[in-house]
């Protein structure tokens, strides 16, 4: 029977006579056969001598253990060799618990992060467009015949209401009971908070060092826990501070207005880090954002070219239905802080998404001269019955989206790519449209002394501003792509370049 060794480098057994390792390969050592020295202990027990001649008798039964590999975690036997790069085993518990120690170790370091931050940046960002939007509210209910704190706390919750919030009332005294909400938004109030909030976000990241995403999500938390608490106090003061003569209370809804605030948040802060903070999105994020820059700015042109006939046209109503005399402090006051409501409203019922009505607003409707058939709806073409010049403001909202695509086009990177993607104008003009829907919409439950009526409902159907958005912004950014080509070549070169401007790839929007 031929001895057998192993190999000093992989501990494979090998015969006698084998010259290279048959599991590593390398060439094994000259000497591959161990002496037993003399008056050495054999396996079997018995001792070996040396032999006459100076040959030594090899043991035909000694074996040299192989050397022992250390145990690697994680690692199932499965014939082909250890893997040095695994990192997953089906065995439970060999692999997952370092996997949850690095995620818990990893949550721990952003609550250490939250908790040391600049807490006095996110107070001041949060805090101050909230005090300027209550001192606004307060200013605008100065005129009014209440009290201070009365005045203080309608201030209140029109801030409640700029916040997406909406106001209960209930009590009442002897056999009056009322109860009862309305929900309105006084749209001038919520732009100028989430402006506010937008630039004192924007200058409180440009001041700090450079940071990534995960940064930045972290001061959003902490602006968003400081703006809790100040919506918080803010609707604790419109609820235990006001109470009609008839002994019915109106207060603020806190949860209604911490979540839609909660909402208005994040939308800022997703503005700001699209617009302003670019180099932040990971590389797929920031695709789609230049994918869909060109179409947002084609609808807000739009929007604002629209609102500026708008307004024309309600200045030149105004004045020839109206005297000085009804022109008041509090009524001019209150028409600007629903004014964007209004310019919404006229633009999205201009390209025909009707009016849903319910309560007394169906019976109000009803009661327009040809219109006793209105029902729960009231469009464009019913307009139209009244007065045929609806349809020259119909007529200016549509140039105004044309305008828009071409200002789409223009800032495509190619006039034939602007062609292949204008139908994104549609996806952006209606998600504007069904935000107006949300934001615009006017209604009112219950049994309220100022308002008498049991119910009103007044706002934008938004099914219909989906669809018509989709169809008009499609239609709009495909013509204006055809049409932008023949534009003066001052007009274009100064959009394009406005477009390079703003596509500048320096860190924090800042330009040399």
């Amino acid at each position: 029977m031929s001895d057998l060794r192993f190999c000093p480098n992989c501990g494979e057994r090998f015969g006698a006579t084998a010259r290279f390792c048959g599991g590593c390969g390398q060439a094994l050592p000259a000497s591959t056969s161990f002496p037993a020295e003399a008056g050495s202990q054999a396996p079997g027990g018995a001792a070996t001598d040396a032999a006459p001649g100076g040959n030594r008798a090899a043991s035909t039964s000694e074996q040299r253990q192989p050397p022992q590999q250390p145990p690697q975690q994680g690692l199932a036997d499965t014939g082909a060799g250890p893997r040095a790069d695994a990192s997953w085993s089906p065995l439970p518990g060999s692999s997952l618990r370092p996997n949850w120690d690095q995620l818990s170790g990893r949550i721990d370091d952003l609550r250490g992060s939250f908790v040391t931050g600049d807490w006095a940046g996110a107070a001041r960002t949060a805090l101050i467009p909230i005090g300027v939007v209550f001192l606004i509210a307060v200013l605008v209910a100065w005129s009014t015949p209440l009290s201070f704190g009365q005045t203080v706390a309608v201030g209140a919750m029109l801030t409640s209401l700029a916040a997406g919030g909406d106001l209960s009332i209930h009590g009442g005294v002897a056999n009056t009971a009322v109860n009862g909400s309305i929900s309105i938004m006084p749209l001038t109030l919520t732009l100028i908070g989430c402006a506010l909030l937008g630039v004192l976000f924007y200058r409180w990241q440009r001041a700090r060092p450079r940071q990534g995403l995960v940064e930045f999500a972290l001061d959003v938390a902490r602006v968003w826990v400081v703006s809790l608490g100040g919506l918080l106090v803010v609707c604790l003061i419109g609820r235990s501070s006001f109470g009609a003569s008839d002994g019915s209370v109106v207060s603020s809804s806190i949860w209604a207005t911490l979540f839609n605030g909660t909402l208005w948040l994040v939308i800022t802060a997703v503005a700001v880090l699209a617009w302003k903070l670019p180099e932040l999105l990971p590389a797929r994020v920031h695709a789609w954002r230049d994918a869909v820059s060109a179409p947002t700015l084609g609808v807000l042109v739009a929007v604002a070219v629209s609102a500026l006939g708008s307004i024309v046209t309600l200045i030149i109503v105004t004045v020839a239905t109206s005297n000085s005399n009804t022109l008041t402090y509090t009524s001019v006051s209150l028409f600007l802080m629903v004014a964007p409501s209004v310019l919404l409203m006229m633009f999205a019922f201009a390209l025909g998404v009707p009016l849903s009505l319910s309560g007394q607003a169906t019976q109000v409707f009803s009661a327009l001269p040809g219109n006793a058939a209105a029902g729960t709806s009231f469009g464009l073409l019913d307009a139209a019955d009244l007065d045929a010049r609806w349809w020259l403001l119909t007529l200016f909202n549509i140039i105004a989206v044309l305008i828009g695509g071409v200002v789409a086009a223009l800032r495509a990177p190619t006039p034939g790519q602007g062609r292949r993607t204008g139908w994104r104008m549609g996806i952006v003009l209606a998600i504007v449209l069904t935000a107006a829907a949300v934001c615009t919409g006017v209604s009112h439950t219950g049994e309220v002394p100022l308002l008498g009526a049991s119910e009103v409902g007044i706002s934008l159907d938004g099914v219909a501003a989906l669809l018509l958005g989709l169809a008009w912004g499609a239609l709009t950014g495909w013509v204006g792509a055809l049409l932008a080509p023949g534009l003066p070549e001052s007009a274009i070169t100064s959009i394009r370049g406005w477009n390079n401007r703003d596509d500048s790839p320096e860190p924090h929007g800042s330009r040399p």
